[in-house]
């Protein structure tokens, strides 16, 4: 489970506080990522492999952690159903963090791939958009 949601692992074991240090440490990382690009161009579009990998180290790490915790700590007791709901609503949140980050900073980056934009743009050339208009 934790390799899969790693937060859920968390939530498993009532550590609210390391959820909470794991959404926001994935938050940092995303905004890390996003104004690294614009500073950078192209950035993580540019290096994807540097992003996925980041991410995904973030993750397993979490994953490990919430395993190391969880090797002396008893079952949860209650009910399923709130249980459910709980590993549900923890697992979803890099989702929803991913979303919202998407949704309120939306800072594209594109690529010209001809030269029909000489001689302002030259073929390869970055272009990064800024506030609203990016989301076009």
């Amino acid at each position: 489970m934790n390799l899969f949601a790693a937060p859920a692992g968390y939530a498993y074991l009532n550590a609210s506080r390391w959820v909470i240090a794991f959404i926001l440490l994935l938050i940092g990382v995303a905004l890390g990522l996003v104004s690294w690009t614009h500073a950078h161009p192209p950035g993580v579009y540019g290096h994807i492999s540097f992003g996925l990998t980041a991410i995904a180290s973030l993750w397993v790490l979490a994953a490990i952690h919430a395993a190391w915790l969880g090797r002396s700590s008893k079952p949860a007791v209650g009910s399923q159903l709130v249980h459910l709901a709980i590993y549900l609503a923890v697992a979803l949140m890099p989702v929803l963090v991913a979303v919202t980050i998407r949704a309120l900073w939306p800072q594209p980056v594109y690529a010209t791939s001809s030269a029909s934009m000489e001689p302002s743009l030259r073929e390869g050339d970055f272009i990064g958009a800024f506030g609203v208009r990016a989301a076009c």
